[in-house]
């Protein structure tokens, strides 16, 4: 009798987003702080505005940037690259039975979710809509203006 064993490896697909896909729109120079704060809608010309665009790990991405008297002024299509895991490993203090302390190992596995961040230095006045359309189908917007 002659048995043949087919093995071979499983790669599991790249993690996708973690988060709720959303598109905000806040001043450059809060981009560190933009899972805090609220976005903005008001610039001034002399404003760097940054388009960031959260949630959308492992997809394409087509962005548009459309101004209310000009119509679409950019389009274009972007990867963001799959969120990663990492662990992190530390310890607890805890009193067992006997009174005694113990130390235990301890691991924490987050989630660390890919942003793409645009920054776009002195856009000319304008009533603005940027528009976020993943290759599944999700999309987001968000609008802002800008003035002298």
């Amino acid at each position: 009798m002659l048995a043949t064993v087919l093995c071979g490896c499983h790669t599991p697909p790249p993690a996708t987003s973690f988060t709720r896909p959303e598109v905000k729109i806040v001043d450059y120079a809060d981009v560190q702080r933009r899972h805090q704060i609220l976005p903005k809608t008001q610039f001034y010309r002399t404003d760097t505005v940054a388009i960031c665009v959260h949630g959308f790990a492992g997809r394409t991405v087509t962005l548009q940037i459309s101004e209310q008297t000009r119509g679409v002024i950019k389009k274009w299509s972007q990867y963001i690259h799959p969120a990663q895991e990492k662990t992190r490993h530390g310890s607890m203090v805890y009193q067992d039975n006997s009174g005694m302390l113990r130390n235990v190992p301890t691991a924490q596995l987050m989630q660390i979710d890919q942003d793409y961040v645009v920054p776009w230095s002195q856009p000319p006045p304008g009533i603005y809509e940027v528009r976020v359309v993943s290759n599944e189908g999700i999309v987001q917007q968000a609008s802002f203006s800008v003035s002298n």
